[in-house]
C-alpha cells in the first residue's frame, strides 16, 4: 500500500511568564517583515524570510491576546474588574 500524500501537524506549548510574553511581544512589534530580513539574512538561511514573516506575524497576534489576558486576570484578582458571570441554563 502506498501513500501518496501524508499531512501531519502538531502544536506546541510554549509557556512563557508574563514578562517573556511582553518581551517577545515587543520584538514581534518591531514589524515582521524586519525581524523576518535579519534573521534570515543575519542569523540562519535555512529557513525563507517569508517563513519569518509569518511566524512573527502570527507570533505578535498571541503575544497580544496573552498580555491582555495577564492583565485581566490580576486585574480581577486585584478587584479592578469583574469576571463575567455565566448564565445559568435550567
Amino acid at each position: 500500500m502506498q501513500i501518496a500524500q501524508r499531512k501531519v501537524q502538531m502544536d506546541c506549548t510554549l509557556t512563557l511568564t508574563e514578562r517573556e510574553t511582553e518581551m517577545l511581544g515587543w520584538l514581534a512589534g518591531y514589524g515582521p517583515k524586519a525581524l523576518a530580513e535579519l534573521i534570515s539574512k543575519q542569523l540562519i538561511t535555512k529557513f525563507e524570510v517569508e517563513e519569518w514573516e509569518q511566524f512573527w506575524n502570527a507570533m505578535r497576534h498571541e503575544l497580544e491576546n496573552a498580555k491582555t489576558r495577564f492583565t485581566a486576570t490580576r486585574k480581577v484578582f486585584s478587584g479592578q474588574l469583574r469576571a463575567v458571570e455565566l448564565e445559568r441554563v435550567p
